[in-house]
Parts: C-alpha cells; sequence; structure tokens
C-alpha cells in the first residue's frame, strides 16, 4: 500500500502494470479517438428479421428493438446476481437503424381487471392496439 497525493491509501499492484476493463479494451482501439457507440441494456433473443438480433428492453418482452447484426460491435452479459434474469449489455454503431416494436395488447375480463396478453396475440373483442415505431437512435 502506498498514499497518493491527497494522503489516501492506494494499493499498488506488484507487476506495476495497471488491469484495464476488458470492455473498454475490446471497444476502444484507439483512446484518441473514442468510438461512436450507444450502449443498450435488455435481454438478447433471436428476431424474427433475417440478418437482426432481438433485444428486449422490458421484462414482459413486449418492447423490444430489432438490431441488424453488423451494427452490434459488443456485447456482455451481466451475471445474475445484478439482475435475476442476467441482462445483456449490446454496443451498437451510433448511425446504425434499429426497428422498436411495442406491442401493446389489452383485454378487459369480466372482473374489471385488464389482461395483458404479450406478443400481439389476435384477441377477439378487445381493445387490442399493435403499434411499432421505426426509431434511429
Amino acid at each position: 500500500m502506498g498514499r497518493d497525493k491527497g494522503g489516501k491509501q492506494v494499493s499498488k499492484q506488484s507487476s506495476g502494470r495497471r488491469r484495464y476493463n476488458e470492455v473498454v479494451e475490446a471497444l476502444v482501439a484507439d483512446p484518441a479517438q473514442p468510438p461512436n457507440l450507444r450502449a443498450l441494456v435488455g435481454l438478447l433473443g433471436r428476431s424474427a428479421k433475417k440478418g437482426h438480433t432481438r433485444l428486449y428492453v422490458t421484462m414482459d418482452l413486449c418492447d423490444y428493438l430489432d438490431i441488424p447484426d453488423e451494427a452490434i460491435v459488443h456485447s456482455v452479459a451481466t451475471d445474475t446476481r445484478s439482475s435475476p434474469l442476467g441482462a445483456n449489455v449490446v454496443w451498437i454503431d451510433r448511425d446504425s437503424k434499429i426497428l422498436r416494436t411495442r406491442v401493446q395488447t389489452r383485454a378487459e375480463d369480466k372482473d374489471g381487471w385488464d389482461k395483458i396478453y404479450d406478443l400481439g396475440a389476435n384477441i377477439p373483442n378487445s381493445d387490442c392496439k399493435y403499434v411499432v415505431d421505426k426509431v434511429h437512435l
């Protein structure tokens, strides 16, 4: 242990080399030119669109992003200690175009409680909305 200029204790690594973050090392080829990326968090899954990967951004799986595979620069799975399901952090090219889909399908049951049906199921005589927004992140 040593002390910094402010007098706080700091540990010195015996090898004399700093251990840099693996994600930063994977994403930043040249520290003088930071990458033009956007980080997104969700659950990774297959997309219905060929050449795309889906990132679910809500736990009910009704709000998701279809991301072109070539736009994904790097991804890391978090461990389940920080999130019960585990999540994925995905870095994409900031200029890539992705498709955001929000599915909101509702049917009111006889007790007056709303039942939520996932993923745009066809429910007769219900108040259904299927919303697709194209977003450019």
